[in-house]
C-alpha cells in the first residue's frame, strides 16, 4: 500500500482532528505532526498516482490537510477558532 491511499490519509486527518481537543496541552506534538505531514506531501511523487479517481482523492485529502493545518496554526487572539 502506497503512502497516500485514502484510508491512510483519512486516518491521519482523524488523528490530527482529534488533537484539536488537546491542542493547547499538546501544541508542540501537534505542530510536529503537521510539519511531518507537510514534508511528506512535499516529497510525494505525484506521477505515482494511478488514474483520475486516485488523483482526485489525493487532492481532496491534501486540501483537507491544509485546511486543518490552517485551523490548528492560525490562532486569532492566541485561541483556537470555535467554528469554521
Amino acid at each position: 500500500m502506497r503512502f497516500f491511499r485514502f484510508p491512510t490519509i483519512l486516518s491521519l486527518l482523524f488523528a490530527v482532528w482529534a488533537s484539536v481537543a488537546q491542542a493547547d496541552a499538546n501544541q508542540e506534538q501537534t505542530l510536529q505532526k503537521l510539519t511531518s505531514q507537510r514534508n511528506a506531501l512535499a516529497a510525494f511523487d505525484l506521477s505515482s498516482l494511478e488514474g483520475e479517481a486516485e488523483s482526485i482523492a489525493f487532492w481532496i485529502n491534501a486540501y483537507n490537510f491544509f485546511m486543518l493545518n490552517k485551523i490548528l496554526t492560525d490562532r486569532p487572539d492566541g485561541n483556537l477558532v470555535e467554528s469554521v
